[in-house]
């Protein structure tokens, strides 16, 4: 993917501008304001993009009859229904002792 691509890019890049400023000591400093700075940046166009997503979902309707929520089971139905699962017949589940 291009995304991809230019990722591994800018990762190429810092890399070398580390590189670069390994001994000299101002270079360093600067190396890290720029990757400060980047970091920043960059998180904050990904935030922006998650932030378009979150309110695109939050103005879709949702259609009340595609939620069905059913009445809880009965402590002899969930016996029931943990022993087909379970498997073991005899063994009652902690939580229903």
């Amino acid at each position: 993917m291009r995304w991809e691509y230019h990722a591994f890019k800018i990762k190429a890049c810092l890399n070398q501008l580390s590189n670069i400023a390994e001994d000299d000591e101002t270079l360093v400093q600067g190396v890290k304001s720029f990757c400060a700075e980047a970091l920043f940046n960059i998180g904050r166009m990904i935030a922006d993009n998650l932030a378009k997503l979150e309110s695109k979902q939050k103005t879709q309707k949702v259609d009340p009859s595609a939620i069905h929520i059913s009445m809880p089971l009965e402590k002899n139905k969930m016996e029931h229904v943990t022993k087909q699962v379970r498997g073991a017949p005899n063994k009652k589940p902690r939580y229903l002792n």
